[in-house]
């Protein structure tokens, strides 16, 4: 049962409380059930096993006398002081059991009646760790007891926050006899979520478990002395076992008769499994084998397999899709019907059917399949805004795979083969349309078969826009070669607006008006249009140099980049940089292999100095020294302040906006309609996640006048409203609030929601949205 209990002036409540496991099970358990034995013959020693333990005799009134350990606390020390005589066993070995376990001793407790919370043992932490007996909040734990605070003999088991706690658990039964041999037993079982509680060969109590033997802490494993500062165990032990089994109530009841000099003929677990567990495997359709006890009580052997650790752990013969079926005695192998599913993990176990009905389940092993296909596409699937010039496609092959077919297309359903058979896992692609969806795929050649891919897409960017009106073949000065390109479209109706657009006027018809625009920036040129695009000057790890600053062609001519110089915050000249491409990135890092360990790219450098958390200047020069581009950023607002050591970086919302205002800026994952989600990860090489084709106008240098005005003065708002396409008009929303009426944007998280997830999106206030609770003006 589960009870509240006080003890002095600490209150311990226990909580009934449900929650879901989602701890993998991946003990490979032993050979033999009995697994760890302590018969006191003059030691602690482990007479099965190799935990062999430590006795520690603060007081030196421990002694060994014919198989017995008298512990030799009869002054009653604190678990926490140095007078305390007890055990203390390996670290780790009760989390290492496996799915179930069945604790058993030989104890005589010497009392007195009256004191509570002596320990017969307690394995798991106290609240300040190893080594350390004080009462926590956050203490996780299992322990017997031969009197508890409520005069019961007592098992109990606490969680952690760790695993949805702090709770407590805990079955109850009679106090145990002073001066009195008895032999107590605890079965804990993963499988059935259940614990036991026996005394004398009986079972006395039953409860739920909290946690699976896996999770527990348990760096203070002790016979004798608790995790809080109770009193030591005055008595004595004449054997304690451990085993990995879940003991029957017949088991435990032939144990307490043999008693403690004769432990029971016991069960081997399922061992030697093939797959061997963690293996990645190719065959889909494999054979597992397995070894089992060749005890004639075993009649049969069930198979549990399926993609979930915790669901083949509870798993029984009404589990459709797990339950694969029962192997009869001999017969240590199973098929799967069908092909298994590629690149999963698998877990599996087997369950032993006994002529009893006794049945117990070895450990869960696992194994995972192989993907044969082509898989882990660069770029992404889906990825917007490439070059035109170049890309690259990449991918992963599939295991055992001896070549490739590579399909490209403008439609999912009509892909060509450009390559047969083909050996690398790279292919380049060239000269490619703006603005366009492209499809591919890879297939996988083996010798005895091709699996076919899965079909990625990707799309170009748009066409850049001019250096200068009149700029028609992209090259950013206006001459004789964009004159003729002109001059083909005089007198025709055009639709277009990108840089070899010869409607200057927008009028979608080439005329005299445009051929005005053209005569006026005639032989005049601009800088190229190689943009700072991306900036990661605070990492979220400062121990971390990954710092980055992202370089972006939006302009339509290929820019050979080799003497070009990063200054001011940052030194860097380039060199041996290829041909950066319309569309491309260049990024320069502050070091290469930590830049390619976190995201998993390329970048040149390393470039000398480093990027100030508070702001800094960065510009950009070409191999003349003339200055390209130029940004002072800052590490507050108006300047993303995400960007300022929450893991992102800061990105340029469009390449044609002036980068040297911090409104052009968000923090690398802004979602626009929670602003408050600013902590993406930097998107270095690629395009901004906060792209936009047509970016908002920056509103800054917003004010009021007067301050502070009194009832019935006027208020003057003003604000510099700018942007590259010209400004329309300006509306102001505004809300008259009352005293008490404030409208929040958002609704409170009720404080037991809140407990329970503490990461839950704050939801809208619909009346803050709500447009009859604003007033508009026109400015």
């Amino acid at each position: 049962m589960n009870s509240y209990f006080k003890r002095g002036c600490i209150m311990r409540t226990t909580v009934l409380l449900s929650f879901v496991v989602c701890f993998l099970v991946l003990s490979l358990g032993g050979n033999a059930q009995l697994v760890h034995r302590y018969s006191f013959s003059g030691n602690v020693n482990d007479s099965v096993g190799s935990a062999h333990g430590t006795l520690i005799n603060n007081n030196s009134a421990a002694t060994f006398t014919g198989g017995v350990l008298e512990m030799g606390n009869s002054n009653l020390p604190n678990s926490n002081s140095t007078a305390i005589n007890y055990v203390d066993l390996p670290n780790g070995m009760i989390s290492s059991l496996g799915t179930a376990a069945t604790f058993e001793a030989w104890v005589t407790w010497h009392g007195p009646s009256w004191s509570s919370w002596q320990r017969i043992f307690d394995f798991g932490t106290s609240g300040a760790g190893e080594n350390q007996s004080v009462d926590s909040s956050n203490s996780a734990y299992m322990f017997l007891t031969p009197r508890s605070g409520a005069g019961t003999y007592r098992f109990g088991h606490r969680s952690d926050i760790s695993m949805g706690g702090p709770v407590e658990y805990v079955i109850d039964g009679t106090i145990l006899p002073v001066n009195q041999q008895v032999h107590v037993a605890l079965v804990w079982n993963d499988v059935t979520g259940l614990v036991r509680m026996y005394l004398n060969g009986q079972r006395i109590a039953e409860g739920t478990t909290l946690f699976l033997l896996s999770q527990l802490p348990d760096v203070n494993n002790w016979l004798g002395r608790s995790q809080w500062p109770d009193t030591g165990f005055h008595g004595s032990y004449n054997e304690f076992r451990i085993y990995s089994i879940p003991f029957s109530d017949e088991m435990v009841q032939a144990s307490y008769q043999a008693g403690p000099d004769n432990p029971i003929i016991n069960f081997a677990l399922p061992s030697n499994p093939n797959p061997s567990h963690l293996a990645t495997i190719g065959n889909l359709r494999p054979t597992l084998t397995w070894q089992s006890d060749s005890n004639a009580s075993i009649v049969g052997h069930r198979v549990y397999l399926g993609t979930n650790s915790t669901a083949v752990l509870k798993a029984t013969t009404a589990s459709t899709g797990i339950y694969q079926g029962t192997k009869t005695p001999g017969n240590e192998n199973f098929i799967p019907a069908s092909e298994l599913a590629m690149d999963q993990t698998y877990y599996w176990c087997i369950e032993e059917v006994t002529n009893t009905g006794y049945t117990f389940k070895g450990p869960i092993w696992s194994f995972k399949t192989a993907n044969l296909k082509a898989h882990a596409p660069q770029p992404a699937n889906g990825a917007a805004g490439l070059s035109v010039g170049r890309v690259t496609l990449q991918w992963e092959a599939g295991q055992g795979a001896i070549g490739h077919r590579i399909l490209l297309g403008s439609s999912p359903t009509t892909l060509a083969a450009v390559e047969n058979n083909y050996t690398q896992t790279s292919y380049v692609l060239e000269n490619l349309d703006y603005k366009t969806v492209y499809y591919w795929r890879v297939d996988e050649i083996f010798a005895s078969q091709t699996i076919l891919g899965d079909v990625w897409s990707f799309s170009t960017l748009e066409k850049p826009i001019a250096c200068i009106p009149g700029d028609l073949d992209g090259n950013c000065i206006v001459n004789l070669n964009d004159m003729l390109l002109f001059s083909e479209a005089w007198l025709s109706s055009v639709d277009c607006n990108a840089y070899d657009c010869p409607d200057l006027n927008r009028s979608k018809f080439v005329d005299i008006a445009d051929l005005a625009v053209f005569s006026a920036n005639w032989q005049d040129s601009r800088k190229p249009l190689v943009v700072i695009n991306e900036i990661h000057y605070h990492p979220d790890n400062n121990k971390e140099p990954v710092e980055f600053i992202e370089l972006f062609n939006a302009g339509a001519q290929a820019i050979d980049l080799n003497g070009w110089k990063l200054e001011d915050a940052v030194s860097y000249t380039f060199q041996g940089v290829p041909v950066m491409a319309p569309g491309e990135y260049v990024v320069v890092c502050q070091s290469p292999a930590a830049f390619a360990a976190k995201f998993k790219r390329t970048a040149y450098g390393p470039f000398e100095g480093k990027l100030s958390n508070e702001g800094d200047r960065i510009v950009l020069r070409d191999a003349t020294g003339s200055k390209i581009d130029e940004v002072e950023y800052k590490g507050e607002f108006p300047w993303p302040i995400a960007a300022n050591g929450e893991g992102a970086s800061m990105e340029l919302i469009n390449p044609y906006l002036d980068n040297n205002l911090g409104g052009s800026w968000r923090s690398s994952g802004y979602h626009q309609a929670r602003p408050e989600y600013a902590y993406g990860t930097p998107t270095p090489g690629l395009q901004n996640s906060v792209y936009a084709l047509n970016a908002a106008p920056q509103i800054r240098q917003v004010n009021h006048e007067p301050k502070q005005p009194a009832a019935g003065t006027p208020i003057v708002i003003t604000a510099k409203v700018t942007d590259p396409d010209g400004v329309k008009r300006v509306s102001l929303k505004y809300q008259l609030v009352l005293p008490g009426a404030y409208i929040p944007a958002y609704l409170p998280i009720a404080i037991p929601s809140l407990v329970s997830n503490p990461y839950q999106d704050q939801p809208v206030n619909p009346e803050f949205e709500n447009p009859a609770n604003w007033n508009t003006l026109t400015m």
